[in-house]
């Protein structure tokens, strides 16, 4: 069989071809470029790719394709060179986690082509029904071990690609965004299909006729264009009878390179002493700072703590970002926490980062081997948090029920939806996209929030230093605070519409990744497991015959 795929193989340069185009078509989806129409037919060269090559080129050919993907994708974390990070050990890093990424495309269409080979001898209407439905299975296995497997990287599925297309994201209330990714790949199959049909038309082997694989792909996109027209107007109508609250969401926007130098340390400190004070003049219920947001500490030492006491008390509880510092055993330990400040300056409760950023703000086997503690980009390395926290504000017209996502939390789809659970009912992420300022990483972060937002059918207010503060609603509609053509510190009021406590839950809140996602990775693995002992039993008979 093998060996009349080889011999129908296209040449090494049109599969090549192939290749380049479905990687300038994935990176053109996401920002900065942004055309999100792309990705609806990113995946039909590497497909065809897969049709007509044995699964080892298959692999070859789109592991290719994916580098090249994820290398541009990614590649805003070159400028940790400029803010911090050891530029040789920060190029590394992009290029071996674009070749990690890169990897599972190629293990995507190697098991596709695998699968292709043994149905090929199936009626042509049986594989207009197996392929639409297994290719898709096979995508969203492949992306939800790659955003979980080693702490994960969940990081531009294909589904995030449509973050501005409101009809069809609503399906992830549902699936979460391996619905939308789920979604996408069946268009893609289906177009393939169509232009197989034309190929044979031209080569006169078959006559054109509407397949079924074909009337499946529109069918689908048809039914999520429906359900997401009645999922906007049932959520629009609901917000009708909920309550508001005004928050405040600051973007101090302070360089990287100068948050941590005890030279511009009093600077900072008035700078958001004076935008706080603005802000409180307005008198939100909640006034938010971004993560990290001043150069001192908690914990062992008071003056942070006394200073943000006294902006609590011009009239609006604070939510501020602030690192934690902690002794114990004679060490002293940090945390990247979130306080909450009421009026009365006292501490109601505080909230300490679960998901650290490898690299980041840890080094993995640091403990193991000590010198790697002196590479950590911060000059320090972070405990990380154990607990999911709700915070709990009496508002003007309502309370107010809420968590914190830390930084790159709000593209961890469990943490969202655990905090859902656990009584939350607005979501507010604190981050410092300064890293990468000036890059496509602070667009491409923001993008994961808007679905923590449809998945769980509640709002988000994201307070960034540098990057994009945004407020979100709960069908993924976006606010964005507009930086003025100086660059200079702004701070953001809206009014925001809270579902009420007991406001049911989504069907994703409910079970999250255990209806969608983690079934098509148990199916993927079993599919690679065959894929990879295929390969093993074809290059026995050879090794004995020689």
């Amino acid at each position: 069989m093998l060996r009349k795929i080889n011999k129908l193989s296209p040449p090494i340069l049109l599969r090549l071809l192939a290749t380049l185009c479905s990687a300038f078509l994935l990176i053109s989806a996401y920002p900065p470029f942004g055309y999100s129409e792309s990705a609806w037919a990113a995946l039909i060269p590497l497909l065809f790719v897969a049709r007509y090559s044995n699964p080892k080129q298959s692999f070859n050919y789109s592991f290719i394709a994916g580098m090249l993907f994820w290398l541009i994708s990614v590649s805003w974390l070159l400028s940790l060179g400029n803010t911090g990070g050891p530029l040789p050990l920060v190029a590394l890093g992009w290029i071996l986690l674009s070749l990690y990424c890169g990897m599972y495309i190629g293990l995507f269409t190697m098991v596709v082509s695998w699968i292709w080979v043994k149905v090929r001898t199936l009626p042509t209407y049986a594989q207009g029904v197996i392929m639409p439905i297994i290719i898709p299975i096979i995508w969203v296995g492949f992306e939800y071990a790659r955003s979980t497997l080693f702490s994960g990287f969940a990081w531009n599925q294909l589904g995030i690609s449509q973050y501005n297309n409101l009809l069809v994201i609503q399906i992830a209330q549902w699936g979460g965004v391996y619905a939308v990714s789920a979604l996408v790949v069946i268009v893609n199959v289906s177009f393939t299909f169509l232009l197989m049909r034309f190929v044979n038309l031209l080569l006169k082997k078959k006559q054109a006729r509407i397949s079924i694989e074909v009337f499946l792909g529109l069918m689908a996109w048809l039914a999520c264009l429906s359900i997401g027209i009645r999922a906007i107007q049932t959520t629009d109508i609901s917000k009708r009878n909920q309550k508001h609250v005004t928050i405040t969401a600051i973007q101090p926007n302070i360089q990287q390179i100068k948050k941590w130098p005890k030279d511009y340390a009093l600077s900072i400190y008035n700078q958001i002493k004076s935008q706080t004070t603005l802000a409180s003049m307005q008198n939100p219920d909640l006034i938010v700072w971004p993560e990290t947001t001043l150069p001192g500490t908690i914990g062992i030492t008071h003056y942070t703590e006394i200073f943000i006491s006294k902006l609590a008390r011009l009239g609006s509880p604070i939510l501020a970002g602030i690192m934690e510092e902690r002794e114990k055993n004679d060490e002293t330990i940090l945390y990247n926490s979130s306080f909450l400040f009421g009026t009365d300056g006292t501490i109601i409760n505080s909230y300490r980062k679960r998901h650290l950023v490898p690299f980041g703000e840890y080094l993995p086997l640091e403990n193991q081997i000590k010198f790697l503690k002196r590479l950590a980009p911060l000059g320090f390395s972070c405990m990380p948090g154990k607990e999911s926290t709700v915070f709990k504000l009496k508002g003007k017209e309502t309370d107010i029920s809420f968590s914190s996502l830390i930084c790159f939390e709000d593209t961890i789809a469990p943490l969202a939806r655990q905090s859902v659970r656990n009584g939350a009912r607005l979501l507010i992420n604190q981050t410092n996209d300064a890293w990468f300022d000036g890059t496509a990483g602070a667009i491409q972060h923001m993008t994961h929030c808007i679905f923590r937002c449809v998945e769980n059918r509640i709002p988000a207010v994201r307070c960034a230093n540098t990057g994009i503060t945004v407020f979100i609603d709960n069908t993924g509609r976006t606010d964005i605070l507009k930086n003025d053509k100086n660059y200079s510190y702004l701070y953001k009021n809206s009014r925001i519409n809270i579902p009420p406590a007991d406001m049911p839950a989504t069907f994703y809140t409910r079970f999250g990744d255990y209806t969608l996602a983690i079934p098509c990775g148990i199916i993927t693995i079993i599919l690679l497991a065959l894929t990879l002992r295929r390969k093993e039993n074809t290059a026995t008979p050879q090794k004995r015959q020689r």
